[in-house]
């Protein structure tokens, strides 16, 4: 039965790709927030974003919840739609569409030919975050968490390999090979704020969540900067990137509460991000389990 299901998602994730790959990137985006709107709202998992922002946004009414809601899958369906196109886009259209803040962060490592681990959240669309650094001329690998359907995985990994990312997956070898990674000067981009069962307790938006330090582990062994990545949608596909200033890293003898203490600097980060710009944000996720 799996196996159906996931030949049935295989081809509707292909067959919406090819079409969107049809038309323009706006085109791609409209059609999928139209989806977005019409179709997610009515999905189950819209109960699991009512119930995370009633908890953390204890302020809203109902109203003022669904409407999160609503444009939160019109940001997911345009995620799908710009998808196909996001690493075809010349570095010209990229450009136009793409206004990078705080590039000044960005030459720093590119200066000092320093590893550097970038960090950003499921929030706008944040596969236009491992094209800033391929830009400037930096060498970048991504770690990023598998698609249950591998079939669909292989299809996101043959686009996020045309610009010559370097692939590496959650799993028992990804700590093998983000230090080899690391060794030959590579930087590293990572998404952190989802759910890790084997992580930490760290407060993000009031509320513990497990958080997954690895971020904080290699900054720590590698004396790696830890910049912050956030990707803001202005309007359709046209986007703002901040590349913020490094972390300030304080070492102790106690390597425990110096990972705490990075994990609890990056939530806060988080936080902000997604209060500013709630409906970006990826609510469908069980992110403080089932509290």
């Amino acid at each position: 039965m799996r196996i159906i299901k996931h030949f049935i998602e295989f081809l509707v994730v292909k067959i919406f790709f090819t079409l969107f790959r049809c038309v323009s990137i706006d085109t791609a985006s409209n059609i999928g927030g139209f989806i977005g709107r019409n179709v997610g709202v009515y999905l189950p998992v819209s109960k699991i974003a009512y119930n995370n922002i009633k908890m953390t946004f204890t302020c809203l009414d109902d109203r003022e919840i669904k409407d999160i809601i609503f444009k939160m899958w019109d940001n997911l369906g345009r995620v799908f739609g710009e998808f196909p196109h996001i690493y075809n886009l010349s570095k010209e259209e990229f450009g136009k569409r793409v206004e990078v803040q705080g590039i000044e962060n960005l030459n720093y490592i590119k200066d000092n030919q320093n590893s550097g681990i970038f960090f950003s959240a499921h929030m706008a669309n944040w596969e236009i975050t491992p094209r800033i650094p391929i830009e400037h001329n930096m060498n970048l690998a991504l770690i990023y968490r598998a698609a249950n359907n591998k079939r669909v995985d292989q299809v996101i990994c043959k686009e996020r390999n045309k610009y010559g990312i370097q692939l590496i997956t959650k799993g028992a070898k990804m700590a093998k090979q983000i230090i080899a990674s690391l060794k030959t000067g590579n930087a590293i981009a990572m998404l952190v704020d989802q759910k890790m069962n084997d992580g930490i307790k760290v407060p993000l938006l009031g509320y513990n969540a497990m958080t997954p330090t690895a971020i904080a582990k290699l900054a720590l062994k590698f004396n790696c900067p830890i910049i912050p990545a956030q990707v803001i949608r202005k309007k359709g596909a046209y986007f703002t990137v901040k590349i913020f200033s490094p972390l300030e890293i304080k070492v102790s003898n106690n390597n425990s509460q110096d990972i705490f203490n990075i994990m609890y600097n990056i939530n806060n980060i988080l936080s902000t991000w997604i209060t500013e710009y709630p409906e970006q944000w990826f609510w469908v996720h069980k992110r403080w389990g089932n509290i």
